[in-house]
């Protein structure tokens, strides 16, 4: 297999905090007490607050579970650690899910195989890795350049249920002459954040089985059982291609109508709805660099929300032709991160509801 190149150095984050991001949220309700104050109370509540689950924002600071946004993984990038640490720690999976066998001191470099067995000889073992990696180096379990143990390619769409790393000194790579073995979970039944550490490996990329990944995971809006409510957009006065700026699928943000990179005037008038635009989420003026409320009123946003885009009339009603048609996926079936852009509107902050 093709050694992969090593990437840049990932910044070290801060210590992990003691609480999921779930919980977070919720101890963070007073803050969004006054956003979801301006709103109609449905019939739920949560944690006390009418009308909205928690406030998510560019600011937030919490762990992402990586399964729970993206999906089941097919690669995972990961550098290996000078230092070993306590296997139940570094990680928010189940005590006894990250296995260590072996404790030897690996050479430098060492050679890694990554495979689905924990014995990675086994006749029916799927090699994910396999190649000398320098320790502080970089190497991608990845499911799609799977092979069998006599070499040929058994490439598969994502990692099987545990990944086992077996570490050996180079030119000594013979079954019962692992120097340690490191397992852990990844059939997503346990938690992945990015950063998450296991005995000497750290997980700095992720990508799912659909193709999507972050490099930041800890302002993904959505969480497992809530949906957006609302989305705070910002409009931007010009536009990017519906593939830039964004993690969502190919035609998952498409341009509908008017011009794809039309000249804006200083003001819009913007109408957001749902698909068949039975809900209008929003309509009104917004200036360039202004912000508006996307609004599903209590519930959650349906699976796209459609966004129209004319000249301002200067009374608070459009002129002239449509500058600009576009939709975007809000159900959660598609990626959302604050910061995202949908050609010419960017997402600031949401609030969640339930499903």
């Amino acid at each position: 297999m093709d050694t992969p190149q090593p990437a840049p150095q990932k910044r070290r984050r801060s210590p992990r905090l003691t609480t999921t991001r779930r919980e977070m949220l919720k101890l963070s309700a007073a803050t969004g007490a006054a956003l979801a104050a301006m709103y109609v109370a449905p019939t739920f509540t949560t944690v006390g607050i009418p009308r909205a689950y928690a406030g998510i924002s560019f600011a937030d600071i919490a762990d992402c579970q990586l399964c729970d946004k993206l999906g089941k993984p097919r690669m995972l990038r990961m550098q290996l650690l000078g230092t070993n640490i306590d296997p139940d720690e570094g990680h928010d999976q189940a005590a006894g899910k990250v296995t260590v066998v072996g404790s030897a001191a690996l050479p430098d470099p060492v050679w890694v195989r990554a495979s689905d067995k924990s014995n990675s000889f086994e006749s029916k073992a799927h090699i994910w890795f396999e190649g000398p990696v320098d320790v502080g180096g970089f190497f991608d379990i990845d499911s799609t350049k799977g092979e069998k143990n006599s070499g040929a390619p058994d490439p598969k769409s994502r990692l099987s249920s545990s990944t086992y790393v077996s570490y050996f000194t180079p030119g000594n790579v013979v079954a019962g002459q692992e120097l340690q073995t490191v397992g852990f979970h990844t059939s997503c039944s346990q938690l992945m954040n990015l950063g998450d550490i296991y005995v000497n490996l750290e997980l700095l990329i992720f990508v799912s089985e659909d193709g999507f990944t972050v490099d930041d995971c800890s302002d993904i809006v959505c969480e497992k059982g809530m949906k957006p409510g609302t989305l705070t957009m910002k409009f931007k006065g010009d536009s990017v291609p519906v593939t830039e700026g964004n993690s969502q699928g190919d035609g998952k943000v498409v341009i509908l109508g008017g011009d794809a990179d039309p000249t804006f005037p200083a003001e819009v008038f913007i109408l957001a709805t749902d698909k068949d635009a039975h809900a209008t989420y929003f309509s009104g003026v917004v200036p360039k660099f202004g912000t508006f409320l996307i609004d599903g009123g209590g519930s959650k946003l349906t699976s796209e929300t459609h966004v129209t885009i004319w000249a301002s009339d200067g009374f608070g009603g459009s002129t002239g032709p449509v500058l600009q048609k576009f939709n975007f996926h809000t159900s959660c079936s598609q990626p959302l991160l604050i910061n995202d852009r949908f050609v010419s509107i960017q997402l600031l902050s949401a609030t969640l509801v339930p499903r």
